[in-house]
């Protein structure tokens, strides 16, 4: 079986045309497992609602508005979907691809692990290197979220662990299932019970405020944070209530790369204006964000261009 199996019961039957082999992720209300597309042939990922939501209207509802998002957005950065049904006995499962690599949590998890130990010429020459691949990762997934918002569609849980590298350096913004419509010019309104992970939630859903498209920017700014300073933005506070004290009033942990590697100018404005805390005066859009790294790196080659060039290398 697989090595990355949560867990490997006796291989079941779905239907007439699964065979489920193991769990591979777990979540609230539903469980993911990997499994043989019985007319197919080919191997994939199954998201199955658990028994116990099955009478849950509103587990049902959501799991039933995550598959037609998923399926309604056709973008290479976001999983197939082959099939979406209920089985007989009420529960409800979306067939997708199976996505096979790693979170960006995980890729920063490896960074740490490289750069133990490393001298400080080392290390810079290293995550000069290093930083510029994680921002092609990144702009990677501004492009399907900016992609998503043309569509209407607020993603509204952007996170490293919501992020997956494939193998053949793919990258997949994954779990759309408290993504919500947004099909008004108006903003929606924050519910009383909020969804989502808090240190990555912007601050007007924390105060029950009307949010929009901005509030994934916010998100993706925190993703961002953690990509350029190898640490997240409330990395030393240890509840929600104290994450939400920081952020609503537009404080974060130091803003300092982990290995003392000084961090462009450009990039630190760029993240500070994602996560400002009045979205009235946070970088307006994703594209926005997205022209910002563009040509902060472009300039960074050119002056390192010229610097080779003075050099003579």
């Amino acid at each position: 079986m697989f090595a990355w199996l949560l867990e490997e019961p006796e291989t079941k039957q779905l239907e007439e045309h699964y065979e489920l082999r193991g769990i591979i992720g777990r979540g609230g209300y539903a469980d993911i497992w990997v499994a043989k597309d019985l007319e197919s042939k080919r191997t994939v990922a199954v998201k199955s609602l658990h028994e116990d939501k099955i009478a849950d209207m509103p587990a049902r509802n959501a799991f039933v508005q995550e598959a037609r998002i998923m399926m309604y957005l056709q973008h290479p950065g976001i999983v197939p979907v082959y099939d979406f049904f209920q089985d007989r006995r009420g529960c409800l499962h979306i067939v997708m691809k199976l996505v096979l690599g790693r979170t960006l949590n995980e890729l920063l998890d490896q960074i740490h692990e490289e750069y133990k130990g490393l001298s400080e010429k080392q290390l810079e020459a290293m995550e000069t290197k290093q930083l510029h691949d994680r921002l092609e990762i990144f702009l990677k997934v501004c492009d399907m979220v900016a992609y998503a918002h043309e569509k209407r569609i607020l993603h509204r849980d952007l996170k490293p662990s919501n992020i997956m590298l494939g193998k053949q350096d793919d990258v997949y913004v994954m779990d759309w299932g408290i993504a919500e419509p947004h099909a008004s010019e108006e903003p929606l309104q924050a519910p009383e019970e909020t969804s989502g992970t808090v240190c990555y939630l912007a601050p007007e859903i924390m105060r029950r405020k009307k949010y929009d498209e901005r509030s994934d920017v916010y998100s993706l700014g925190l993703v961002l944070f953690d990509l350029v300073y190898l640490h997240t933005a409330f990395t030393e506070l240890k509840t929600d209530k104290e994450v939400c004290f920081y952020a609503i009033r537009g404080k974060t942990s130091h803003r300092r790369h982990d290995y003392g590697y000084r961090v462009p100018d450009w990039l630190r404005r760029t993240i500070d204006y994602a996560i400002y805390p009045d979205p009235d005066r946070r970088t307006p859009s994703v594209a926005i964000m997205m022209e910002q790294i563009r040509r902060g790196m472009a300039k960074d080659a050119s002056l390192l261009g010229r610097l080779k060039r003075f050099i003579g290398l």
